[in-house]
């Protein structure tokens, strides 16, 4: 029997990979130098023809049962020598060999960086969205991944189906709504979601409620609600002087009524505001 807790993280959905399949799909479309792809950590440039040759030295000359077997654990002791000296030299400080611990790939430089300062009970924060293979590294040193009620990612396909209007069509039985009946998985999966993002708004709100915001801040939130809900006063007088000078450099020139002429209506414009009617003269 497979084990539930692997299980349940085998079906999270993971929105960096997610992305990462995207960008190679668009790739194979328009072309894979017209697509700038940050979701993973794949190489954006060529590798330096120095290593490649290294590389290819290696290959050709190392004794193969050598150059393929196992290292000592905490790796090897010329390569990470070599590595704190180049440290050492670039950022002045102390480096030795015993300050170097090399691991194959991110992933494993940050479960052991994780067991390494972590106790039971600590809690880890991380970014949103994140890889998946975070919450087994926290939860397997005894710590808890913060705000591990994070939102759904699947949330934006249930917002797009239950709350806006869908395009009729025969297989829908012609509806411009898709109701709970319609899709139950998907509506106990939407409430899901809704509850997970109330929790972890609430969460987000007890982390920052040690944190007062400052009454000018505040004012400053109430007024932007206010000018969203009820748009912001305008002065009919400077409006109606707006147009009247619209009118007036217009009659001024009548070559600016030519609606080629964009860019000096512009100058002409800008002139006005500067200077006035002086400006013209």
């Amino acid at each position: 029997m497979l084990n539930e807790t692997y299980r349940a993280m085998l079906g999270h959905k993971s929105v960096i990979r997610e992305t990462f399949m995207y960008g190679k799909q668009r790739a194979a479309e328009i072309g894979y130098e017209n697509v700038f792809d940050y979701s993973l950590g794949n190489p954006s440039v060529p590798c330096p023809d120095k290593f490649t040759k290294a590389m290819q030295t290696l290959l050709a000359e190392e004794e193969p049962v050598a150059l393929h077997g196992y290292c000592p654990s905490q790796g090897d002791p010329g390569f990470r020598t070599a590595v704190a000296a180049h440290l050492a030299k670039t950022f002045g400080l102390p480096y030795e060999q015993k300050d170097i611990f090399p691991t194959t790939g991110a992933a494993g430089a940050i479960a052991h960086a994780i067991r390494a300062v972590t106790k039971p009970g600590d809690e880890v924060l991380t970014f949103a969205p994140y890889f998946p293979e975070y919450g087994p590294y926290v939860e397997g040193t005894g710590a808890v991944l913060g705000l591990e009620k994070q939102k759904l990612s699947e949330g934006k396909d249930l917002i797009k189906y239950f709350c806006q209007p869908c395009a009729p069509t025969k297989s829908n039985g012609q509806r411009t709504r898709n109701l709970p009946k319609h899709s139950l998985d998907k509506w106990l999966a939407f409430k899901r979601y809704n509850i997970r993002d109330v929790e972890t708004e609430m969460s987000i709100q007890a982390r920052l409620s040690k944190y007062p915001v400052p009454n000018s801040v505040w004012e400053e939130y109430h007024l932007d609600q206010e000018i969203n809900d009820r748009g912001v006063g305008l002065d009919m007088e400077l409006v109606r002087q707006t147009q009247q000078a619209a009118r007036d450099i217009l009659e001024a020139d009548p070559q600016l009524r030519d609606p080629v002429n964009h860019a000096l209506r512009a100058d002409v414009v800008r002139l006005y505001a500067r200077n006035g009617e002086n400006g013209l003269n």
